[in-house]
């Protein structure tokens, strides 16, 4: 079995819905819970976030890569990108956001790309 069909496999047969988190309108999940539930199944798991993209808005959009590795002698690595705009509690790009914002998105990028 190739290794993207066995994180689909394992990762999808996850009830997350004891983890479902409200703001508002919107559900989520912890980051630090979708973390630690990665890291439990893939502990060799590397993640990093390219150069946030500025818009001639004024809108910022943050992007990063996860790095699946299988470990061992014969390690297999499978790679996943993802990208969001830096959002508010509304869901609607932030003009100019500061620090703490980019921060958030950030890491809302990361549980997507999960």
């Amino acid at each position: 079995m190739s290794l993207s069909k066995e994180v689909w496999q394992t990762l999808s047969a996850i009830d997350v819905s004891s983890h479902i988190e409200k703001k508002g309108n919107l559900s989520y999940l912890s980051w630090a819970w979708a973390y630690g539930t990665m890291m439990e199944h893939y502990p060799e798991l590397h993640y990093s976030f390219e150069i946030d993209k500025c818009e001639d808005t004024g809108t910022v959009e943050v992007s990063c890569v996860v790095h699946i590795h299988t470990g061992g002698e014969q390690d297999q690595v499978m790679m996943r990108h993802m990208w969001l705009p830096v959002m508010d509690h509304r869901n609607k790009a932030i003009i100019n956001p500061d620090k703490f914002a980019i921060n958030s998105s950030k890491m809302r990028c990361l549980v997507k790309c999960f």
